[in-house]
Protein backbone atom coordinates (compact mmCIF):
# COMPACT_ATOMS: atom_id res chain seq x y z
CA UNK A 1 0.00 0.00 0.00
CA UNK A 2 1.40 3.24 -0.88
CA UNK A 3 1.72 6.37 1.40
CA UNK A 4 -1.03 8.15 -0.87
CA UNK A 5 -3.20 5.18 0.00
CA UNK A 6 -2.81 5.18 3.41
CA UNK A 7 -3.30 9.07 3.72
CA UNK A 8 -6.49 8.53 1.51
CA UNK A 9 -7.88 5.47 4.15
CA UNK A 10 -7.17 7.69 7.25
CA UNK A 11 -8.88 10.79 5.76
CA UNK A 12 -12.12 8.78 5.15
CA UNK A 13 -11.58 6.94 8.59
CA UNK A 14 -11.60 10.26 9.92
CA UNK A 15 -14.57 11.66 7.93
CA UNK A 16 -12.43 13.64 6.33
CA UNK A 17 -11.76 15.89 9.93
CA UNK A 18 -7.62 15.18 9.83
CA UNK A 19 -5.87 18.04 8.05
CA UNK A 20 -2.40 18.44 6.92
CA UNK A 21 -2.11 14.56 7.01
CA UNK A 22 0.90 13.08 6.15
CA UNK A 23 2.34 9.38 6.50
CA UNK A 24 5.29 7.47 6.16
CA UNK A 25 5.48 3.71 6.49
CA UNK A 26 8.89 1.96 6.91
CA UNK A 27 9.68 -1.62 7.47
CA UNK A 28 5.71 -2.01 8.59
CA UNK A 29 6.16 1.21 11.24
CA UNK A 30 3.65 3.57 10.24
CA UNK A 31 4.47 7.29 11.58
CA UNK A 32 0.88 9.68 11.42
CA UNK A 33 1.21 13.73 11.44
CA UNK A 34 -1.51 16.16 11.01
CA UNK A 35 -4.34 17.94 12.68
CA UNK A 36 -7.46 17.39 13.95
CA UNK A 37 -10.06 18.92 15.92
CA UNK A 38 -10.88 16.60 19.44
CA UNK A 39 -8.46 13.19 20.69
CA UNK A 40 -11.28 11.39 19.90
CA UNK A 41 -10.56 12.13 16.02
CA UNK A 42 -6.43 11.23 16.40
CA UNK A 43 -7.72 7.60 17.96
CA UNK A 44 -9.43 6.99 14.85
CA UNK A 45 -6.86 8.01 12.79
CA UNK A 46 -4.56 5.64 14.65
CA UNK A 47 -7.09 2.50 14.90
CA UNK A 48 -7.66 2.71 11.50
CA UNK A 49 -3.86 3.08 11.00
CA UNK A 50 -3.29 -0.05 12.69
CA UNK A 51 -5.92 -2.10 10.79
CA UNK A 52 -3.76 -2.08 7.79
CA UNK A 53 -2.11 -4.28 5.76
CA UNK A 54 1.38 -4.56 6.86
CA UNK A 55 1.36 -1.94 9.33
CA UNK A 56 3.26 -3.48 12.74
CA UNK A 57 3.56 -0.44 14.96
CA UNK A 58 2.12 2.73 14.57
CA UNK A 59 3.80 6.32 15.81
CA UNK A 60 0.92 8.70 16.28
CA UNK A 61 1.99 12.61 16.16
CA UNK A 62 -0.95 13.89 15.17
CA UNK A 63 -1.92 16.87 16.88
CA UNK A 64 -5.25 17.97 18.46
CA UNK A 65 -5.91 21.61 17.67
CA UNK A 66 -8.95 23.94 19.49
CA UNK A 67 -12.21 24.03 17.76
CA UNK A 68 -11.50 27.84 16.04
CA UNK A 69 -8.43 26.22 14.17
Amino acid sequence: MSEENVQDWIRAATYGAIREADCQLSDGVLLLRGRVPNFYTKQLAQEAAGRLPGVVDVVNHIEVMSADW
